[in-house]
C-alpha cells in the first residue's frame, strides 16, 4: 500500500539518484562522492558492451576511478534531462532500500550515456539521510540505433534485423541476402565480409575487446564507395549500415591527423556515403574541378592514390572512441 510516508521516501530516493548523476554530469567529485556512503563496502559495477565488466570496490577506489575519469575524459555536453528513467521499483526495510530502473540516453557523446540501460541501486540511512552503497548498470545499445543494423552470428547466419534495415540492405549496392545470410554481389567482397565477422566472432571467444570495423566494398574495381561497419556490441556482432555518426567522428579525427581542412574533411564524407565527384560538387556548390583538386590534395597528405584507398585510411583512423567508462 502507497502511503504518504513511502511517496516521501522514494522521493527522496529518486533525488540522491539523480543528485549523482548531476555531479557526474557537472564533474564535481566531492559532491558525487558525497551521494554515497563513505564505506569500504561501497561498490559500483558497470556491464559494458565493449569492455565487459568494470567494478570499483570502497569509496576511495571509487574517487580514484571517477578522479581518473575525469582527468581522461572530456567534459560532456549533456543535459540531465535527456536522460529519461521509467519503471521504478522500490523496496524500502527501515534503514534499506532496493530500486530498479530502466534508464534512456541519447548522448552523441558518451557511448556509456546513451542507449536502453537496466540499473540497480542500493541505499542505505546515513544520519537520516539516503546514501548508496551499491551501483549496477547494464548497459544494452542493439535496440538504439539510429542507423540500419543487422545482427549475425559468426557464419554470417542473420540473427536478427528489422523491416527497415532489410529494407536498407535491398537497396545496398552492394550488400545482399542470400539464404538467410548476409553477402555481396561478388564473391571476392563475399570473402572479404564473411572474413571480418569470423574475426568479430573470435573476438567476442576471446573476451576482449575492438572498435567497429570500416569495410570498404570493391576496393580493386573503378566503382562508386559503398561501405559498411562490422561491430561488437553487447557480445554480438552487429552489420552497420549508412551510420552518419560513425562517418563523422572518423572523419574528424582523421582530419587532425593528417591536417584536412574543412572542406576536404566534407568531400571525404560525402565520398564515404557513397557520393559521386559530380553529385558532391552539386551539394557543396563548387565546380567539379574544385572537388577533384581537393581530393587529390587529401591523396598526398595521407599518402595514397585512389578514393577507396583513401577512404580506408581515413576510416580506420579512429573508428568511434571508447573512453572510460562510469
Amino acid at each position: 500500500m502507497t502511503t504518504p510516508e513511502t511517496i516521501i521516501e522514494n522521493g527522496e530516493i529518486v533525488a540522491i539518484i539523480e543528485r549523482e548523476t548531476a555531479a557526474f554530469l557537472n564533474r564535481s567529485i566531492d559532491d558525487l562522492c558525497e551521494c554515497w556512503a563513505q564505506e569500504a563496502y561501497v561498490q559500483h559495477t558497470t556491464i559494458l558492451p565493449y569492455a565487459g565488466v568494470v567494478q570499483v570496490h570502497g569509496i576511495t577506489g571509487l574517487r580514484n576511478h571517477i578522479q581518473s575519469h575525469f582527468e581522461n575524459e572530456k567534459p560532456l555536453d549533456i543535459d540531465a534531462a535527456s536522460i529519461v528513467r521509467k519503471n521504478w521499483q522500490f523496496v524500502v526495510r527501515e534503514s534499506m532500500a532496493w530500486v530498479t530502473f530502466e534508464q534512456l540516453g541519447t548522448s552523441e557523446e558518451a557511448a556509456h550515456m546513451s542507449g536502453s540501460q537496466m540499473h540497480t541501486r542500493i541505499l542505505e540511512k546515513v544520519g537520516g539521510d539516503w546514501k548508496l552503497v551499491s551501483s549496477t548498470g547494464v548497459l544494452s545499445r542493439l535496440d538504439f540505433f539510429d542507423c540500419p543494423n543487422i545482427q549475425v552470428d559468426g557464419t554470417g547466419k542473420i540473427v536478427h534485423a528489422s523491416p527497415d534495415s532489410r529494407n536498407a540492405v535491398d537497396v545496398h549496392p552492394v550488400l545482399q541476402i542470400t539464404q538467410g545470410h548476409i553477402s555481396t554481389i561478388t564473391r571476392k567482397d563475399t570473402h572479404r565480409l564473411r572474413d571480418e565477422i569470423q574475426s568479430a566472432h573470435k573476438t567476442i571467444d576471446a573476451g576482449t575487446a575492438r572498435l567497429p570495423v570500416p569495410l570498404i566494398f570493391g576496393e580493386d574495381t573503378e566503382t562508386d564507395s559503398s561501405l559498411c561497419w562490422i561491430a561488437i556490441l553487447d557480445m554480438k556482432i552487429v552489420i552497420l549500415l549508412d551510420d552518419v555518426k560513425l562517418i563523422e567522428s572518423s572523419i574528424k579525427t582523421a582530419g587532425q591527423l593528417y591536417g584536412l581542412s574543412a572542406m576536404q574533411m566534407r568531400v571525404a564524407e560525402e565520398i564515404a556515403r557513397g557520393n559521386d565527384l559530380t553529385s558532391i560538387a552539386a551539394t557543396l556548390e563548387v565546380s567539379s574541378n574544385t572537388i577533384r583538386t581537393h581530393v587529390r590534395r587529401m591523396f598526398e597528405r595521407v599518402g595514397v592514390n585512389n578514393q577507396k584507398a583513401l577512404l580506408k585510411r581515413l576510416l580506420s583512423a579512429q573508428a568511434p572512441t571508447i573512453g572510460l567508462h562510469y
